[in-house]
């Protein structure tokens, strides 16, 4: 079975179908690029959250050594 000519493209007309193709591939990239930008995001939002969730920890820890240090160093 031969496929359908979409939109203007016929058997007779090879420059719908090449227009076609080109307009399926822009599509496919534009839909990946979207993709990829979406999975992009969703990752600086995951290190983001993990980063504001260990800092304040971390922060913690080197103040309080830090007054230890200075509490180590006073007379």
């Amino acid at each position: 079975m031969s496929p359908k000519p979409a939109d203007g493209a016929t058997s007779a007309d090879p420059q719908g179908y090449v227009t076609l193709v080109a307009e399926l591939k822009q599509r496919i990239a534009d839909a990946r690029l979207r993709a990829a930008l979406s999975v992009n995001r969703e990752l600086v939002l995951l290190y983001r959250g993990s980063a504001e969730t260990s800092f304040p920890v971390r922060r913690a820890r080197a103040g309080a050594s830090g007054v230890r240090a200075s509490l180590e160093t006073e007379p």
